[in-house]
């Protein structure tokens, strides 16, 4: 009787040390697997950064994300190396190592990204932002208000960007012979020249998408219905002036024959007279997609080798074009023309500023 109550007591003193090392155990488990969940959420966190980090790097350099992803390799392995040596070592050189070598990546990194995206308009899901200032359009990353004119930024639009890369880029050009030129991408057949009609139904083909220098209508994309009926109108108006040029030959030669009292004189024009300069036209309005303050100067030449406005403009081409202004007071303009053995033509124009200081709006 007495041995079944020692072997009960000691069952009893042996029994809470089981549920200690029960307890150790699970808490043990609970941790490892804590640790491996922690683990694998880390990881996954981190590559689901990195991922969305090369992904967004792929698109905004265009790279092809398998070499986006071999770069971004190349770069982590001297980060880690900077990152290591200038946080986890004691030499004051290998810190000093570490910490230039940060620098240049940065460095690397972000000029980079400048590089490839200063002509880029449209980066991933941002949009840069435009001004329309005198003489041009300048371009932010960020919106606000334009420091030297203190203009406001307006975002960029698909539909607005072409006109303004014409501007940027310069003047329109007239095309003078469509004829030889192309006028739809062999490639893409997206059009490359751009058209307005005038009064009489003319067309005036220019190289760009913009604004039509001597009207201020907005030029519109060629198409191939518009082709067709430019040839068809040039083949109407070359019949016309052939068979206008037959009748007169035949009203004013009534006789055949090669003696010399049926040969007439040719009357002979001056070469001064027939290389003149002349200004059709010279205008100072306001800028039809400004809207306020931006004023647009635009003028149509003849036979010039040089042509130049005053002030504040200088030199232009010496055929057509535009300018915008921002006078900040009523302003006299004079386009001054120079031809062939040194003639001359000028012409002035005044654009009036309202008593607010800004020039009249013009349609949004």
């Amino acid at each position: 009787m007495s041995a079944m109550m020692r072997e009960t007591e000691q069952y009893e003193m042996r029994q809470p040390w089981s549920k200690v090392l029960l307890k150790i155990v699970l808490i043990v488990v609970i941790l490892l697997v804590s640790l491996l969940i922690t683990a694998s959420a880390v990881n996954l966190t981190i590559y689901a950064a990195y991922k969305r980090y090369v992904d967004n790097f792929s698109q905004i350099t265009r790279l092809d994300p398998h070499l986006a992803n071999l770069l971004f390799v190349l770069f982590l392995v001297p980060a880690f190396f900077g990152v290591r040596s200038y946080l986890f070592s004691f030499r004051k050189e290998r810190r000093r190592t570490g910490l230039a070598v940060l620098v240049v990546l940065a460095v690397l990194y972000n000029g980079s990204l400048y590089l490839i995206t200063r002509n880029q308009y449209f980066v991933g899901a941002d949009t840069k932002y435009y001004a329309l200032v005198p003489g041009g359009v300048v371009f932010s990353a960020r919106p606000g208000i334009d420091p030297q004119y203190g203009i406001r930024f307006q975002p960029v639009t698909p539909d607005k960007i072409k006109w303004l890369l014409r501007i940027k880029q310069g003047q329109l050009q007239a095309v003078p012979d469509p004829a030889r030129h192309d006028w739809f991408d062999r490639v893409t057949r997206d059009p490359v020249l751009w058209y307005y009609t005038d009064a009489n139904g003319a067309f005036h083909l220019f190289d760009g998408p913009g604004y039509a220098p001597a009207t201020g209508d907005e030029l519109k994309p060629v198409t191939p219905a518009i082709r067709r009926q430019w040839e068809k109108e040039n083949r109407d108006h070359a019949d016309a002036v052939g068979a206008k040029a037959g009748e007169q030959q035949t009203a004013g030669h009534p006789n055949t024959g090669n003696s010399p009292q049926n040969q007439q004189a040719v009357p002979q024009v001056s070469p001064s007279a027939a290389t003149l300069p002349a200004i059709a036209s010279f205008e100072a309005v306001p800028f039809p997609a400004g809207g306020c303050g931006v004023a647009i100067l635009r003028w149509t030449v003849t036979n010039a080798t040089a042509a130049s406005i005053e002030p504040g403009v200088g030199a232009v081409n010496p055929s057509s074009g535009y300018k915008l202004v921002r006078p900040a007071q009523t302003t006299k303009y004079t386009l001054q023309v120079k031809g062939a053995g040194g003639a001359s033509v000028i012409r002035d124009v005044v654009f009036t500023v309202s008593s607010t200081g800004k020039p009249p709006c013009g349609p949004n």
